[in-house]
């Protein structure tokens, strides 16, 4: 269990950051300041790369666990899915018209870093179930192994 919660953490999770720590890596190397550049499209990117990955990791627990509970994380990933594709809308909105609706930009980074933190909870919530899933699987078949 510890091991595939391992590589979805290297995988996912770190993989997911690679745009960040591009943009941080330009912004040293320009001498921008950090507060004038905006992380909400790559903070968009981390929350859909980790809502992809859990749901592709549900399909493993569809008889496992109930479907209140599946049901529930379903939506609750494919609606962080559409609140990011709407932030950043609005977001390539503002930015190619230069007009500010009723987000700025810290209002988005505060709202993305939210749904950031709790689609990683949730993440590693399904990566939790999918290890005791596999553990017990295994345990299953060396059960039905023995007793033939």
């Amino acid at each position: 269990m510890a091991n595939r919660i391992i590589k979805w953490f290297l995988f996912t999770v770190l993989f997911a950051f690679i745009p960040m720590g591009i943009g941080c890596l330009i912004l040293f190397m320009t001498d921008m300041r950090l507060d004038t550049y905006n992380f909400n499209g790559e903070i968009l990117f981390f929350i859909i790369m980790l809502c992809a990955t859990s749901l592709c990791d549900m399909i493993e627990l569809n008889k496992t666990i109930s479907n209140v509970a599946l049901t529930s994380f379903i939506a609750l990933f494919v609606l962080l899915v559409i609140f990011s594709a709407g932030i950043y809308t609005v977001l390539l909105y503002c930015q190619l018209t230069e007009n500010i609706i009723f987000f700025t930009q810290d209002k988005t980074f505060l709202v993305s870093a939210i749904m950031a933190i709790l689609s990683f909870v949730a993440g590693t919530i399904i990566q939790i179930l999918c290890g005791i899933h596999a553990v017990v699987k295994s345990e299953v078949k060396k059960w039905t192994y023995l007793q033939t």
